[in-house]
C-alpha cells in the first residue's frame, strides 16, 4: 500500500523509559543520521517496574 506524498509517518517514541534515560557515556558506533532497516517494537510497563 503506498503512501502518498502528504501524510506523514507517525511518530515513533523511545522504548526506553523517560525515569531511565541517562546521558551516553561511550561513544556511538554509528552516525547521527542512521536509520535502521526496518522499526523495531517493545512493550511498555508501568514506571513501578524495576
Amino acid at each position: 500500500m503506498a503512501r502518498g506524498s502528504d501524510e506523514q509517518e507517525p511518530a515513533i517514541e523511545s522504548s526506553i523509559a523517560a525515569h531511565l534515560r541517562v546521558e551516553r557515556t561511550r561513544s556511538k558506533r554509528v552516525g547521527d543520521n542512521y536509520a535502521p532497516p526496518y522499526p523495531s517494537y517493545s512493550v511498555r510497563f508501568a514506571e513501578g517496574v524495576s
